[in-house]
């Protein structure tokens, strides 16, 4: 698809652009980018710097769908960026636009994105809500699982390992205010209670206890800890576990916490 349809000028991001070699002379590759060679930390930057690099399409590998931040191999590759960007789920979002499914021999696949710069403002938010949008995704980075649980109605996400974090937008938050979270903890087996550490922009806000279901929870933010624009906040959890291990289920993700919504709520607790 690259050879028959890119032309010379254009810049390709993909996980492992060597794998192109046996098409492209060595020399044609200048203009493939590596996620390995990209500065980014999450996914927001992810897209500022496409448009610093001038990226025109970014290809994503089925066989990079596991990647995360957990092992050697893939933290150097960053292919993990393009997971957490929610680029292995088939459908156009704001900045990248899907052009082609491409199907392999050996049951590989390709997606073939578009990347067009789109400033949306669905990306400057102070919440996220996984069972009614896939745009949270987008502010999320370490420590999730790529895509929700869950039917239509009733969608949630699982925090993966020990630690999640992510970023709110905030207007004027130096008031304070307060972040809230639908949670339900990983049950079963021995397990000990669950507990989320909340930390914001390095600083650690608060700790909450979970109880055995869904729950709504509240964490106050003085608003020294606040800078307005972009805030980023880490849960640490007590601890993480496979399903499989617990005697629950066959699931071998090891799992902390499911969401439905986390958000940001000004001037106090509701």
């Amino acid at each position: 698809w690259v050879k028959q349809n890119c032309t010379p000028d254009d810049r390709v991001l993909m996980v492992t652009p060597w794998y192109l070699e046996p098409r492209y002379p060595r020399e044609e590759l200048k203009n493939f980018v590596s996620t390995q060679n990209l500065q980014s930390l999450d996914a927001l930057s992810l897209i500022d710097e496409c448009r610093i690099l001038n990226i025109d399409y970014v290809i994503w590998l089925s066989y990079a769908k596991e990647f995360g931040r957990m092992d050697y191999f893939h933290k150097e590759t960053r292919g993990y960026l393009l997971n957490e960007a929610g680029l292995g789920i088939p459908r156009s979002r704001p900045n990248f636009q899907l052009l082609r499914v491409l199907l392999g021999l050996t049951g590989q696949s390709a997606l073939v994105y578009k990347f067009r710069p789109d400033p949306s403002p669905l990306l400057q938010r102070d919440s996220l809500d996984f069972n009614r949008d896939d745009e949270s995704r987008l502010l999320l980075s370490e420590g999730w699982c790529p895509t929700p649980d869950g039917p239509p109605g009733n969608r949630f996400l699982w925090a993966m390992g020990k630690t999640s974090t992510f970023s709110l937008f905030l207007k004027n938050p130096k008031s304070g205010g307060a972040l809230n979270f639908v949670a339900f903890p990983l049950l079963g087996g021995k397990s000990p209670t669950q507990t989320i550490e909340v930390y914001v922009n390095d600083h650690l806000a608060g700790k909450v206890v979970l109880v055995p279901r869904e729950q709504r929870y509240s964490v106050d933010l003085k608003g020294q800890l606040l800078q307005d624009g972009r805030n980023r906040f880490r849960f640490e959890y007590a601890f993480s576990a496979r399903p499989v291990d617990l005697g629950t289920g066959p699931d071998v993700r090891k799992l902390s916490v499911l969401f439905k919504q986390i958000y940001f709520l000004a001037g106090g607790n509701e």
